[in-house]
This record gives structure tokens, C-alpha cells and sequence, in this order.
């Protein structure tokens, strides 16, 4: 009686073992299939960054400025970028932060790659004043998330002295 039952079973044992091996290699397909889509997002982006001459106008600028408030230095920033420039380097941002949202791009990679020039912008009198309404909520969500990680990244390590 136990061979019959035991026999009516194994085909069962082995169809449960392959079904749950193969829905572990779609997960795992699946998994790299978002791994590389996160990948080509991020480098489509770089690209942008990389090749979009207002946003390169905007960092040159933003370069000038860091340069001028650290080491004081006698050649202060001018011309600012106009209001369109500005207008296409903010909304970057808020499209990164739109990724960032949708789980599309890792905060701590887009810390790395794009967030130092949009903090410096945060920190320029007059290059954000005119774009703290509303209709900048993603920029500087985008800003606070920034923040949040460079806190992170960069606390002072406590001595235990």
C-alpha cells in the first residue's frame, strides 16, 4: 500500500520541484532585466548632463561660483545663466528626482553622479530665490533627499577617547 501511494506522488514531487525552479530563473531574469534598464536610465541621463549646453552653461557657472566662495577669488561669476537655462537645469533635477520616485535610479548613485552642482545651486542667493514656489516641489524634494545622504556620507566619525 505504501509503494502505491509513494509512486502516485513522486511525478507530483518533481512537477512542484521544476515549477519552483523555474519561477526562481524568471525572478532572477527579471531582477537583471530591471538591473539593466536602471543602468541605461542612468547612462541616459549622464548623457544629458554631459551634453545639454544649458546645463553645461549653468555648472561652468556654478563652477565660478564655488571657486569664487572658497578661495575668494577676485573674478565673481557673470553672466549669470539666463532664466531658461536655469528653467532646464532645475527641471533635470526634477526629473531625477521623478526616477528616484518611481525606483528607477538609487538615490546614493544619483548623490554621486549629479547632486553636487544642484546642492551649490541651493546654496546661491539668488540662483534658486526665484524658484521656491510650488511648481519647484520636485527640485527641492530632490535638494532635502540630497541633503539627507550627504549627511550620511559625510558625519564625523565620533572618537572614542
Amino acid at each position: 500500500m505504501y509503494e502505491i501511494i509513494t509512486r502516485a506522488f513522486e511525478p507530483k514531487a518533481v512537477e512542484i520541484l521544476l515549477s519552483l525552479i523555474s519561477i526562481l530563473l524568471v525572478v532572477k531574469e527579471y531582477l537583471a532585466y530591471k538591473e539593466r534598464e536602471r543602468a541605461n536610465t542612468l547612462v541616459l541621463f549622464n548623457e544629458r548632463y554631459s551634453n545639454d549646453k544649458n546645463i553645461k552653461e549653468v555648472v561652468e557657472y556654478l563652477i565660478m561660483y564655488e571657486d569664487y566662495k572658497t578661495k575668494r577669488g577676485l573674478l565673481y561669476p557673470s553672466p549669470s545663466p539666463s532664466v531658461y537655462q536655469k528653467e532646464i537645469f532645475l527641471r533635470f533635477f526634477e526629473e531625477l528626482q521623478i526616477a528616484i520616485e518611481a525606483k528607477s535610479l538609487s538615490k546614493n548613485i544619483v548623490y554621486d553622479m549629479f547632486a553636487h552642482y544642484a546642492l551649490v545651486a541651493d546654496k546661491h542667493k539668488y540662483f534658486v530665490s526665484d524658484y521656491n514656489n510650488d511648481c519647484w516641489h520636485r527640485f527641492h524634494s530632490f535638494i532635502k533627499e540630497m541633503k539627507i545622504i550627504e549627511g550620511q556620507k559625510y558625519k564625523p566619525i565620533k572618537s572614542s577617547l
